[in-house]
């Protein structure tokens, strides 16, 4: 229990001192330099191992040194939104928060535990930033780019920057062969000074100039199956401002999420994307919250209690990520956001399988 402890204060004092992480791939985990743990302390000054030992002498109480765990986390509550996960990164698309996990074996080497177990967070550690690195910059822009093909060198660094410095979640679990594993999850939000980072300088926000595409050997039905008269109402209500927000049923259809999704009429005139808003609201809360069905607690918590419901009737881009749909909806959908209000707020959720 003494080395667990010793092992995560011995972590934290790595990460405060500013270990460089390599992001790129390009050297393996397993031959990281070592100085930290095994270096001759400069003349005069105590060692890494004593300095661990003197923080927990200092900070923490005999009866909580078994329980402690450090650093924590910054995770976020789920929302019930959409959650997608590949091979190594998990996006929570309702929360706005992508994870990745690293995992490695402690040596059994004998001779010293406490180092060994370090060793394997730090290349635990590697490991999980990597995969998150890889999955932030493979994620869909729109439905037409990926995020890497729009950034900048400089935008590039400073989002590499960031997640060199994602927060990590560390445990220990023994593995089926008797031996004991670590396993870091290192964690990213899709919001605030890292959404910053994520926005291509080429977006035009609240440019209020629809994009405008051609789609070109699709068909698409476009059959309106509801009444005159219930069209009607929707659009009085679109036009007296009553919709608190907008719900766009994108079900069935193989679509993908992404960071700004434009939804376009069938005519390929865009309605609703990041021309109509607000760059800070985008890096606060996100463009659009995905979700799986109406009732999750992510679009209502974003839409309000009388969304506006559409649904879509296709997805588009080599993303598959942009929305399109039929003209009356579409028509719809200007008039909501004729509102400064709904423009100001973004209110609006999409839905996936």
């Amino acid at each position: 229990m003494r080395y667990g402890f010793l092992l995560c204060a011995l972590a934290l004092l790595l990460v405060t001192a500013g270990a460089a992480v390599a992001l790129d791939g390009s050297g393996d985990a397993a031959a990281v330099q070592e100085t930290e743990l095994n270096g001759p302390a400069p003349q005069g000054q105590p060692s890494a191992v004593e300095q661990v030992e003197s923080w927990i002498n200092e900070n923490v109480s005999p009866e909580d040194r078994a329980e402690r765990i450090l650093p924590e986390s910054s995770s976020v509550e789920p929302l019930g939104g959409l959650v997608r996960e590949t091979e190594h990164a998990t996006v929570d698309w309702g929360a706005g928060q992508i994870t990745a996990t690293g995992v490695a074996e402690v040596s059994d080497d004998g001779y010293n535990p406490a180092r060994a177990e370090a060793m394997a967070m730090r290349k635990a550690t590697l490991e999980a930033r990597k995969w998150l690195h890889d999955a932030v910059f493979a994620l869909p822009l729109d439905g037409r780019r990926q995020l890497a093909e729009e950034l900048t060198p400089a935008q590039k660094n400073q989002l590499r920057g960031q997640l060199q410095n994602s927060p990590i979640e560390r445990t220990t679990e023994p593995d089926d062969a008797g031996g004991v594993l670590v396993r870091v999850r290192a964690e990213a939000r899709l919001r605030g000074d890292l959404a910053n980072a994520l926005m291509p300088s080429s977006i035009a926000f609240q440019s209020r100039i629809p994009p405008k595409v051609r789609f070109t050997g699709v068909e698409w039905s476009m059959s309106e199956s509801r009444p005159l008269e219930e069209l009607e109402y929707q659009r009085s209500m679109a036009e007296l401002g009553a919709f608190t927000g907008l719900i766009v049923d994108a079900r069935g259809l193989d679509g993908a999420p992404a960071l700004l999704p434009v939804i376009f009429g069938p005519e390929g005139r865009g309605v609703f994307g990041p021309f109509l808003a607000p760059r800070s609201v985008v890096l606060d809360k996100g463009l659009v919250v995905y979700a799986k069905e109406s009732t999750d607690e992510a679009a209502r918590q974003r839409c309000g209690g009388t969304p506006l419901e559409v649904r879509a009737v296709a997805m588009t881009g080599p993303q598959q990520a942009d929305v399109v749909v039929s003209a009356p909806d579409a028509e719809l959908i200007e008039l909501l956001f004729h509102s400064q209000g709904v423009r100001e707020t973004c209110p609006v959720a999409i839905l996936l399988d």
